[in-house]
Formats: C-alpha cells, sequence, structure tokens
C-alpha cells in the first residue's frame, strides 16, 4: 500500500526547500538543494514500495523501476537520477564544491523538482 501521507509530507519538505533555492545564498541554497533531494529521492523510493515495483537494488535502479511502472517518462527518470548524484556531491565533496555548478543547479534544480514532484503526485 501507497503511505500516501508521508509521500505528500516528503514533497512539501522539497517545494518548501525549493522556495529556498530560489530566494537565499549560496550556503543555504547548498542545504536547501540537499534536503530537497533527499526529499525527492525518499518520497520516489516510497512511492516504487507503495507500487511494488520491487526492491530496487539501490538508489540508482528506483528512477528505473519507476520509469518501467509508468510513474516517471525517461526525461524524468534521468532528473531524478542526476539529482541525486549531485545531492551526493553536495554531501561528500562540499569542501571542493564548483560555485558554478552550485548557481546551475540552483537555477535548474526548482523546476526539475517540480516537475518530480507533479509526476509523484500522479503516481499516487
Amino acid at each position: 500500500m501507497v503511505d500516501r501521507a508521508r509521500i505528500l509530507a516528503l514533497i512539501d519538505v522539497v517545494e518548501q526547500h525549493v522556495r529556498h533555492v530560489e530566494t537565499r545564498t549560496r550556503l543555504a541554497v547548498e542545504r536547501a538543494l540537499q534536503v530537497a533531494i533527499e526529499a525527492i529521492v525518499d518520497a520516489a523510493a516510497l512511492v516504487a514500495a507503495g507500487k511494488r515495483i520491487g526492491l530496487p537494488a539501490d538508489e540508482e535502479t528506483v528512477a528505473g523501476g519507476l520509469q518501467r511502472a509508468g510513474c516517471l517518462d525517461e526525461g524524468e527518470a534521468k532528473l531524478l537520477g542526476e539529482l541525486r548524484r549531485f545531492r551526493n556531491v553536495l554531501v561528500h565533496q562540499y569542501g571542493v564544491l564548483d560555485d558554478r555548478r552550485v548557481h546551475l543547479h540552483a537555477l535548474d534544480a526548482p523546476d526539475a523538482l517540480r516537475r518530480l514532484t507533479v509526476a509523484l503526485r500522479r503516481c499516487l
């Protein structure tokens, strides 16, 4: 069974942090991106589990499973993977982050995250 309340709560976290990405300083943007991406990845995993798409071997296979189930299109699955990889950069390479890369993600991530929240809501 899909944990609708938990997924919608995670989507709310995404939306709150997307607003921060659009209006804050670099450190706040980095943290908001990290939290929003973590929330969308967690929501996607919960949708996959709730839809009984199968237990993903890792975070990378969640997007593929959701795509095969018709929850995400190819572009959305790709976006989810790209965001997840960038989240890992934010978490593990914070000492050597490229400001340009963070800036580009800060510009693109809000639309990408909103697109994914729409897709996950549609799949509930």
